[in-house]
């Protein structure tokens, strides 16, 4: 279905901009559920008239002025009098007429559930120009899973956008709650029109959507505080917004700036009931960000915060960042208060078109089951103490506190301090004038590759460079980790190396074999608990560093020494048997494949067709 809808969105594009398509492509599935809904069928153009009339017996003011409103975002001059946009409309609405009316192709699913499904694709096209961001269906049904049983009678969709977040949590919660309410809050006008259209679609009696900037200061008072509360916070505009002091939901903070996702975070609490529970989405920075550290203190203070999740990346369209679910409550229940449930299901997705992934049901499952139970998994899930979090961040990141978890299994009082020494690189400019007639070669990022080290792609520089020092060169046997990037990568210096130095953006770890063996602490850092040791010891939002401060503390396994020597030995030897035997691999492929093409250019008389 999707590939379709993206097929007829790609033909209309070449006529139209993205957000018109977006609008008439709306505007299709609501007026089609309409009349599927009352049991009748249309043939004709798509008109402004047309879709007008879909909604002609709704005699309700409020949603008679939203359908006007959404209505007029359309040039409908141009779509109206081109017979190649017509013909385009009109094969999307016979594809939805088809769709929703054909329990085969919905799969026995109603009218509403699946205009949810078509209005879920079109949002997610959307989301490639990057006007609109929507919750990904996976993480909707996760949050679902999360909250239901509750006995709520207020709920609130904060930047509730279509509508189309909140209403699949009001729908489970109020099979069991009928007297369920339900409000929406959105600052962009015609997103505001869309979720009146689709709550009355839906048959949400007891609700209504506000138009409210939530960044703006507040009343002193909210009208009704909610029992639930769900808010994905906008995504790709997180600015610092000035502080103002007069800001009754920030009278903790004390910083000239504050980043905007924390005002969307103080808010769901402002409107949270004392009895109240709260799902927000965030990205990372807003869990370790060092500005609103006190804001972070005063909601563990308070014992508001249950739970953080950490979700896979890449849920979103065009947002590789990660995903973070918060979840606070007002009224935890005894065994729970005073501490904090920390759960990362970063690993449990599955990939989907356009390097877009979705959480699995086994993921949204071992989420579900660890918060209602409070289960600790190892590398999973934890449950932590407030007064154990980090007392200098007070970080809300789950991998931080599950890692230190797995150390303590870990059994070890070794740390990376004990057995090696440890050097940031030269703190210079790597682009130099006259690099090309250097002789040594001056190592970055870009020249670790698979765990080795590629001198041939490095940069060169001469005698006199700052970097050319004794400290900063490499040799033989030492461990070379990047200290910046979202991807931590290692290799080991090889046997006679040539004259090499490391820049800012490598951290050199040169192992006392005394002590401790460096393949050994390679294969550490190459393990799954030590690539989750990195991760949690590194610092930044944007640019992650990895400093030799953190990097000190590290512990590392500890094993018999004599024992290291003979493993270690045997690694090292294995390691230059396979990286020989892949280069003696590679040169006779190269050589054969160079035999065979010059055997083909001969018999096509020196015609180079390949």
């Amino acid at each position: 279905m999707e590939s379709l809808i993206g097929r007829y969105w790609k033909e209309l594009q070449q006529k139209i901009v993205s957000e018109q398509v977006f609008y008439l492509f709306v505007m299709l599935i609501f007026s089609e559920g309409c009349r599927c809904m009352k049991g009748i069928a249309y043939s004709g153009k798509f008109t402004q008239k047309s879709f007008k009339m879909s909604f002609e017996d709704v005699y309700d003011y409020d949603f008679k002025v939203a359908v006007h409103r959404f209505s007029e975002k359309v040039d409908w001059v141009l779509v109206e009098n081109d017979e190649e946009i017509q013909r385009i409309l009109g094969d999307v609405e016979n594809y939805i007429s088809t769709y929703m009316r054909n329990d085969v192709c919905g799969k026995g699913e109603g009218i509403t559930e699946k205009m949810d499904v078509l209005l879920q694709a079109v949002l997610e096209l959307e989301g490639w120009s990057g006007t609109y961001q929507s919750t990904p269906a996976s993480v909707q049904k996760l949050v679902a899973e999360l909250l239901s049983g509750s006995q709520a009678k207020h709920m609130l969709d904060l930047c509730c956008g279509t509508g189309l977040y909140g209403l699949t949590l009001y729908h489970k919660l109020s099979r069991e709650n009928p007297a369920l309410t339900f409000c929406g809050i959105e600052v962009e006008p015609v997103l505001c029109d869309i979720a009146d259209i689709n709550l009355y679609l839906h048959g949400v009696e007891r609700g209504r959507i506000v138009k409210t900037d939530l960044l703006a200061l507040p009343r002193s008072t909210v009208e009704e505080l909610a029992d639930l509360i769900v808010m994905d916070i906008p995504r790709g505009n997180n600015v610092a917004e000035t502080y103002d002091r007069r800001d009754y939901r920030l009278i903790h903070f004390d910083k000239q700036h504050i980043y905007s996702d924390w005002i969307f975070i103080q808010d769901a609490l402002y409107r949270l009931n004392v009895k109240g529970r709260a799902a927000v989405l965030a990205t990372s920075g807003a869990l370790i960000r060092l500005n609103e550290k006190g804001l972070r203190e005063q909601i563990v203070l308070s014992d508001w915060l249950e739970a953080v999740i950490t979700l896979p990346s890449n849920l979103y369209p065009r947002m590789g960042i990660g995903t973070e679910l918060l979840i606070f409550n007002k009224n935890k229940r005894p065994e729970r208060r005073e501490k904090i449930l920390f759960i990362d299901i970063s690993s449990y997705y599955k990939n989907e078109k356009r390097n877009m992934c979705v959480v699995t049901e086994e993921g949204i499952y071992i989420a579900g089951k660890c918060y209602r139970h409070g289960t600790e998994l190892s590398g999973i899930s934890v449950m932590l103490k407030s007064t154990d979090l980090d007392a200098d961040t007070c970080s809300f990141k789950p991998i931080q506190y599950i890692q230190l978890k797995e150390e303590e299994r870990l059994d070890s009082n070794t740390t990376v301090e004990d057995i090696a020494d440890i050097i940031r690189g030269s703190q210079t400019l790597t682009k130099i004038a006259e690099q090309e007639k250097g002789t040594a070669c001056f190592i970055n990022i870009k020249d670790i590759q698979d765990g080795r080290i590629i001198y041939e792609t490095a940069e060169r520089i001469q005698e006199g460079h700052p970097a050319y020092k004794d400290k900063f060169r490499v040799r033989e046997d030492d461990i070379l980790l990047t200290s910046k990037g979202s991807v931590i990568k290692a290799a080991v210096v090889g046997a006679n190396p040539p004259p090499a130095f490391i820049s800012g953006n490598i951290t050199l770890l040169r192992v006392d074999e005394r002590k401790y063996d460096p393949y050994i602490l390679l294969e550490y850092l190459y393990s799954g608990q030590g690539q989750l040791a990195l991760e949690r010891i590194q610092s930044g939002t944007t640019i992650r560093i990895l400093s030799n401060a953190s990097i000190k503390k590290m512990k590392v396994p500890e094993y018999d020494k004599e024992l290291m020597k003979v493993i270690g030995k045997q690694l090292k030897q294995n390691r230059e048997r396979y990286f020989s035997e892949q280069k003696r691999l590679t040169e006779s492929y190269q050589k054969e494949r160079q035999k065979l093409l010059e055997i083909l250019k001969e018999e096509k008389d020196g015609k180079d067709f390949y």
